[in-house]
């Protein structure tokens, strides 16, 4: 199916782009070793990963390792929020290390998108207070 998607995607100039996901969300793609194997199996130019924190950090992966196995020119996604290692957090609310993750992004050359999955339920309630708040963490590397 992949490969396929990958035909009607390159036709329109498109790129597929697959996520790790944590382990009771997908059978195929919670680890590097099965992102790889599903990387290996399409074996397509249209065809990238994207790196989870929070997914990456519930299997014990490091930033590092993905690019080592995929390399900067493959990865072109990141969704990146803190996170303990479960949970997808305002920075500064969980265990991740930002400075650190942002060095790791930048030694490795990454120039892809960065995006967030913020879903803890306080934020849905105040939801100006709390992006405030990850925004003025992300500014303290960023700028």
């Amino acid at each position: 199916m992949h490969q396929r998607l990958c035909e009607v995607a390159e036709e329109n100039g498109v790129t597929i782009v697959a996520e790790s996901l944590r382990p009771q969300e997908s059978r195929i793609g919670y680890s590097l070793q099965q992102m790889k194997q599903l990387f290996d199996l399409v074996d397509h130019p249209r065809f990238k990963v994207m790196i989870d924190l929070t997914a990456m950090s519930v299997s014990g992966e490091t930033i590092q390792q993905w690019f080592d196995v995929f390399g900067k020119e493959n990865i072109v996604h990141a969704h990146f929020q803190d996170c303990d290692p479960y949970g997808h957090y305002i920075w500064g609310e969980g265990k991740r290390n930002l400075r650190k993750d942002l060095e790791d992004m930048v030694k490795n050359g990454y120039e892809g998108y960065f995006t967030q999955e913020l879903t803890a339920p306080a934020y849905y309630l105040d939801p100006f207070r709390y992006d405030k708040r990850n925004v003025q963490n992300l500014r303290m590397y960023m700028e």
